[in-house]
């Protein structure tokens, strides 16, 4: 035991003996060369590498300690240096120490600052350091002495370089907006700079602010070729950058540049994987892995991963290119933002919701081939109110895109919307005038895989067959909208209404596009029982409307889903020209309509003309003239539909010269026979509706009725008012004229005329007037729905017949009234056809038999007995019953 610590003493104290030999063999040494130090870094880093001193050095090692190290800058670039550190040790081998030389085998950086500048040429200054030193290497390679130098005491063999804690400061100001990118905390070593041995490097660096070490290279450059420039050498690395700048990736790859645009709104950090080997003349990116959050997002949703080898002496934009592409959940409102999308996209596209995207790549950039697969289950696209598809609905688009010298070729591609499937191709034309044609095509294919789409969803049950090829083309540099041509065909397609049941079916068409607009020819279809034929142009395939004509030989309009049901409202020889237009999921037509004859609300018509509006809620129509009844009908009014929420029918009409018997005969058979004459007729009428029929209820309006030249047949108001006839009737009689007018039938007048109020199941009026050539009579009073009446009346004869009574009967000039006219008021109430009048005279009749008391019984005399029979039977017996009624 004594023996092995006596031998490590030993062995201790020589190996202190040792380093102080080497250290003041070292410090002698450094003392008579530190000037020869001095040249020869200066020989080995450039004449422009200055320090403010140079000392030996022993702290972290035996060597050489340059304070305040820095290496000029050509002036071009900048005043400041190109390096500086604030210490730059220099280390010497030991082995070389103990045969007397020293050898600087490694150098170590603290804390130095690194400034490269690209000028406005695109020269970097370290290229022009290298010229200037008359070096074109780009690392430092090991120096052969030669015989006149194997003399000196001091020589450069370094293997080894490190940076300890430093910064890189890059300046690039070939672009319009000058760059500058700052590295901090750099950690550097090199190891193995033998020019016929790789060497290894290893670095480790902070570019985003606030984090330790987001840079990570690690790899080998080298064997040095002779006589290559640094460009040309060798490199092997591995990088991977956690935290990386869309603004530092685009300027550090020229390739990139002002190809990013900023509407992808990447302000979250970048992560970026890849292998780089080649040469930096010739580079070659392998196992690339980029990572990018697009469009704000917080996650990243867009991962590139392939390879890039750039041709030796070729630019960027002839690299090789391979890889995949995966975008997951790209928002589409953000996305159609993006410059090539905004111009293409019409405005009129809503897009909602988000899409994945998976999509493989390879060639170059100028001849790329790509594969892509597009899911947007996700998403909803609207186009206007035409077309719809829905969020939850799959969609799917695989296609096949090449890059050719003039623009972007989409090859036979496929479209899949739920079974929906058509094939889509097109071309992207660059230059000045840059150019899109897109076509579409689809085979036979069932109309109901594609009817979801259509934006009017309140139809079901769809059917029948529809194919296309349609070409698109639209000028991007210029703000028209689509230029689209081709055809569409539908054949026996069929439609059903969802809340009625209705249906449009047998539906062929053919429809031509031209431009930007398009045109339907020979189109038929059947709406119920009713045969149509169609023809539409729609102007601006930018907005959802059509002009149309139609043609029919006969309507029924309960095919409409409008009028009620079991009427037969047929219009025959149909023709109608408009517009068609589709509005909140519901298509709306507007027109003229015109029928040479038909029935409506059965009514015989001939020569029907009429503007109409027509949605699902119900028809409208202005202008709307017809002849009927021998006269002619005008009216303005609105049908609503048998469908909730109920609505109110209004109608306002007026007719001329129309012949109230036929009137009757058709519309009110209770009444046929009753009434004849001419009839004018103004008013305007609201009514709710059930199931499509009026609730007469609810009827309302007003208006003013007017009768030439008519009778009302089986009813004599003279006779209700005035019991009896003409003739003898004991020692009395009416006059001839009145007796006549009191024995016929009927009741025939010159003029009936009445403003009328309609409301509570009643006609109600104030002002009946009833003019015949004989009397006149006035009344107010109110006809039922039920035909029960009541009125109250004034009959005023006319003075030809008062002065035929006055003639025979003396007295009655004290019952004339102004105007010289016999008047009797009377009550007329009862129903329909019998109807009570009774006389309202009571007290007329009163006074005049206070006047007159002998009764009629009495004998005539002569003298004033005669005179007083006379005075006493001065009136006939009917007119006797009538005052005492």
């Amino acid at each position: 035991m004594r023996k092995s610590l006596k031998f490590l003493l030993l062995l201790l104290i020589a190996s202190v003996v040792t380093v102080l030999v080497l250290v003041q063999s070292f410090k002698n040494l450094a003392e008579k060369n530190r000037e020869q130090v001095h040249q020869e870094l200066q020989r080995f880093l450039g004449k422009d590498a200055t320090f403010d001193r140079l000392e030996a050095s022993l702290w972290g090692g035996v060597g050489f300690s340059a304070e305040e190290f820095r290496i000029a800058d050509n002036p071009r670039f900048a005043a400041t240096p190109i390096v500086r550190a604030k210490e730059l040790k220099l280390g010497v081998s030991l082995m070389q120490l103990v045969l007397g030389r020293i050898v600087i085998n490694s150098l170590t950086f603290q804390a130095p600052e690194f400034q490269i500048i690209t000028d406005e040429r695109g020269l970097l200054n370290l290229s022009e350091l290298a010229v200037r030193k008359n070096d074109s290497r780009a690392f430092p390679t090991l120096r052969t002495a030669s015989p006149e130098r194997k003399l000196l005491s001091v020589s450069f063999l370094v293997s080894k370089i490190k940076v300890n804690n430093g910064r890189v400061d890059f300046i690039d100001r070939s672009v319009k907006e000058p760059a500058e990118i700052r590295v901090k905390n750099v950690e550097m070593e090199v190891r193995g700079l033998n020019p016929a041995e790789k060497t290894r490097i290893k670095l480790a660096a902070a570019v985003t602010e606030g984090l330790g070490h987001d840079v990570r290279i690690d790899g080998e450059l080298g064997p040095l070729r002779q006589p290559h420039d640094w460009w040309q050498q060798p490199v092997e690395l591995e990088m991977r950058f956690d935290s990386l700048s869309a603004t530092l990736l685009a300027r550090a790859l020229p390739f990139l540049r002002n190809r990013i645009p900023r509407e992808l709104d990447v302000t979250g950090p970048l992560s970026l994987q890849a292998k780089l080997g080649g040469t930096f003349n010739r580079p070659r990116l392998t196992e690339v892995a980029l990572k990018v959050p697009l469009f704000g997002s917080s996650n990243y949703n867009a991962i590139l991963e392939g390879s890039v080898e750039i041709p030796e002496g070729r630019p960027w934009a002839e690299a090789q290119l391979k890889g995949s592409l995966i975008l997951n959940s790209i928002n589409l409102t953000q996305l159609r933002n993006l410059p090539f999308l905004k111009q293409t996209l019409p405005v009129a596209l809503a897009t909602e919701g988000s899409v994945n995207a998976y999509s493989r790549f390879e060639g170059t950039w100028a001849n790329l081939r790509m594969g892509a697969l597009v899911k947007g289950e996700k998403s909803e696209f609207r186009y206007g109110d035409w077309l719809r598809k829905p969020a939850g609905s799959s969609a799917e688009l695989k296609a096949q895109i090449s890059r050719q010298k003039n623009g972007l070729v989409l090859h036979d591609s496929e479209l899949s919307l739920g079974n929906s499937k058509m094939t889509l191709s097109g071309v992207v034309e660059e230059g000045p005038e840059p150019r899109l044609q897109l076509k579409l095509r689809s085979n036979s294919s069932h109309l109901p895989t594609w009817w979801r789409l259509i934006s009017p969803l309140s139809f079901y049950g769809v059917g029948g067959t529809i194919h296309w090829n349609i070409e698109l083309q639209k000028n991007l540099a210029s703000a028209d909208g689509w230029n689209i041509r081709g055809k569409l065909n539908l054949a026996d397609a069929e439609f059903r209404h969802k809340t009625t049941g209705r249906k449009i079916d047998h539906l062929n068409a053919d429809i031509a596009f031209l431009g930007t607009e398009a045109l339907l020819e020979k189109g038929s279809f059947r709406l119920g029982s009713s045969l149509i034929a169609v023809a539409a142009k729609v102007p601006d395939l930018t907005q959802p409307s059509a002009r149309y004509q139609l043609r029919s030989p006969e309507v029924h309009l309960i095919d409409l889903q409008t009028f009620p049901a079991g009427k037969p409202n047929r219009i025959r020889n149909v023709t109608a020209n408009g517009e068609i237009r589709w509005q909140d999921d519901a298509p709306s037509l507007k027109g003229a309509l015109s029928s040479s004859e038909g029935n409506l609300e059965d009514i015989p018509y001939r020569e029907l003309q009429a503007d109409v509006t027509w949605s699902p809620k119900g028809i409208s129509f202005k202008n709307l003239s017809l002849q009927a009844f021998d006269g002619v009908l005008h009216a303005d009014g609105y049908w609503p539909a048998g469908v909730d929420p109920a609505q109110r029918f209004t109608l306002k009409s007026q007719s001329e010269s129309i012949q109230l018997g036929s009137l009757l005969k058709q519309k009110f058979p209770q009444l046929k026979n009753r009434l004849e004459g001419q009839v004018n007729f103004r008013g305007q009428f609201d009514a709710a509706t059930q199931n499509g029929s009026i609730v007469a209820e609810t009827l309302q309006g007003s208006g003013e009725n007017v009768i030439h030249h008519g009778t009302i047949r089986d009813f004599n108001l003279i006779a209700k008012i005035i019991p009896g006839g003409g003739g003898d009737s004991g020692s009395f009689r009416l006059p001839a004229s009145l007796a006549v007018l009191v024995d016929r039938p009927y009741t025939p007048f010159d003029t009936l005329k009445a403003n009328f109020k309609v409301g509570g199941q009643r006609i109600r009026t104030d002002d009946l007037l009833l003019v015949t050539p004989d009397y006149t009579i006035t009344g107010s009073g109110w006809v039922g729905f039920d035909r029960t009446t009541q009125w109250n009346g004034l009959l005023v004869f006319s003075p030809r017949i008062t002065q035929e009574l006055l003639h025979e009967y003396k007295l009655i000039r004290y019952l004339l009234d102004r105007r010289g006219r016999l008047s009797i008021s009377f009550r007329a109430e009862g129903k329909f056809p019998n109807v009570n009048v009774r006389p309202e005279n009571r007290a007329v009749a009163q006074v005049f038999r206070r006047s007159f008391p002998q009764k009629a019984g009495e004998p005539a005399v002569g003298g004033k007995s005669t005179e007083k029979n006379e005075r006493k039977n001065w009136l006939p017996e009917s007119l006797e019953q009538l005052l005492k009624q």
